[in-house]
């Protein structure tokens, strides 16, 4: 993707820039100054959906008591989100079938409710899948910390808030590969990636993850990036290359 930008616009592509960060290009923005000249400066999604720093409002509880809350002792996946079609939460429960040692909480409500409950059963994985309902916002720490394993099988995601207050509790997810999600997953510590958006997708990453598991405190680590403190110190440095890139022209009087 490629943004073209007239030089007499260039001071209000600052102002936009200005307000961006970016952790790795995947595009380019130039800018044409006056005598015609194309200077170049990389952005990635993250630039255009940005970070959510309070996801750091999430933090690490006691495991031990947070799985013994929840009774669970297998390997937990957990899926948060509305009970909708494009979540996926359908592709997820249908992984159990290759995952038996696994078994998975469901944080939401929606229409699909019905339909996803049907679905376990006529998979054989009901015994295994637990529906938690609307959680309160300051339960979801103690849900992730739960968990050994985020699972996101959504067909589009803007930024997904819930890979990083999952990681910011220190569980690594398992993401399908579409939209924003590349941007958040883009380390081990972070977690895996699906090769494929399918139930047999979802049980070769989980697999992959839990075969080198990274440290929870890695991945805690690896979402403090995304705190208000860095968020605005890449927002400086976004700044700067533009400014560096591109001369400034004084508006011409008139």
């Amino acid at each position: 993707m490629e943004l073209d930008l007239e030089g007499k616009f260039a001071d209000r592509a600052y102002q936009v820039l200005a307000s961006l960060v970016t952790p790795r290009p995947i595009a380019l923005v130039t800018t044409m100054s006056r005598e015609g000249k194309v200077n170049a400066a990389p952005f990635s999604f993250f630039n255009l959906m940005g970070a959510n720093p309070p996801i750091l409002a999430f933090a690490p509880g006691d495991r031990d008591a947070a799985r013994a809350a929840l009774a669970v002792t297998n390997r937990t996946l957990l899926s948060v989100g509305h009970l909708i079609e494009r979540k996926g939460h359908n592709i997820t429960i249908a992984a159990l079938t290759r995952l038996p040692d696994c078994v998975l909480l469901i944080a939401g409500e929606g229409p699909e409710h019905a339909r996803l409950r049907s679905l376990a059963s006529q998979l054989g994985v009901s015994d295994r899948v637990r529906f938690l309902g609307a959680v309160p916002h300051e339960r979801l720490s103690a849900i992730y910390t739960a968990a050994d394993a985020l699972v996101l099988s959504s067909s589009r995601e803007g930024w997904p808030n819930v890979l990083l207050e999952s990681m910011a509790c220190g569980t690594p997810v398992v993401a399908s590969a579409i939209w924003g999600n590349p941007e958040i997953v883009s380390r081990p510590e972070a977690g895996v990636l699906m090769r494929a958006r399918t139930s047999e997708g979802v049980a070769e990453a989980v697999e992959s993850l839990f075969a080198a598991l990274p440290n929870r405190e890695a991945t805690r680590a690896f979402a403090e990036q995304f705190s208000w403190h860095e968020t605005s110190n890449g927002q400086l440095r976004l700044f700067e290359s533009i400014r560096a890139a591109t001369p400034h022209h004084p508006p011409k009087s008139v």
